[in-house]
């Protein structure tokens, strides 16, 4: 039996899958279609049961938009009610695997960003964490790019199939797992914008900027 490589399996159970929920799609689609029409034609005959279904449709829509408001505003309460000056990476606030990788990863990038840059003992740069601080020494930029790989593990450890082909790019990964269940979609969105603007902007990050990244980074691995 030949071997089929597990990214050509994997690309076509993606394809299968999406081609039977596209058909499934149009199936249902096609169905509620006529349904709905002969339901239309049926109340149109009938000018009062008219307006008392036009009024349950009107209602179910502010529902629905009501329901999708109140969701987006507790996401925003919950990333507002923690604490400005706080960064979750102490032990209690994460999984135990995930803390000591995020505190290896800070020393790494604090003991190359030492013996790379000069650090005059005097001075405070922009994109870099204060003097005597819980993240002195440490490059905002360098550490907001090491994050993907540590929430790429996280969703690796839990299905294979999660793993990031090299020709992904972050937010397409990111899409995936929020497909998956793995990322929340609120808080998927704010991360890749918040890691394409730390990656990619000429001017380098504030620390409070990285430390409300990082506050995404905590929700998504404790998710």
């Amino acid at each position: 039996m030949p071997h089929i490589p597990l990214r050509k399996y994997f690309h076509w159970a993606v394809f299968v899958k999406y081609s039977s929920l596209l058909t499934t799609a149009l199936l249902i689609l096609g169905l509620l279609g006529l349904c709905g029409l002969d339901l239309f034609l049926r109340i149109y005959a009938d000018q009062p049961l008219l307006l008392s279904a036009g009024s349950s449709v009107v209602l179910l829509f502010l529902g629905a938009v009501l329901i999708i408001s109140a969701r987006s505003l507790s996401i925003r309460s919950a990333l507002q009610d923690i604490p400005k000056l706080y960064v979750p990476i102490n032990p209690s606030d994460l999984p135990k695997r995930v803390h000591r990788l995020i505190q290896a990863d800070l020393s790494k990038v604090a003991t190359i960003s030492r013996a790379a840059v000069p650090r005059p003992q005097d001075a405070l740069d922009l994109g870099w964490g204060k003097l005597g601080s819980q993240l002195e020494g440490v490059n905002f930029r360098k550490a907001a790019i090491q994050t993907f790989d540590l929430i790429e593990q996280a969703a690796r450890d839990i299905s294979p199939l999660l793993k990031r082909d090299a020709s992904t790019s972050a937010r397409r990964h990111i899409h995936l797992l929020i497909h998956h269940g793995f990322v929340h979609p609120d808080i998927g969105r704010y991360y890749v914008d918040g890691y394409e603007q730390l990656r990619f902007a000429r001017r380098e990050a504030s620390e409070t900027e990285y430390r409300e990244f990082m506050k995404l980074v905590a929700m998504i691995l404790k998710g």
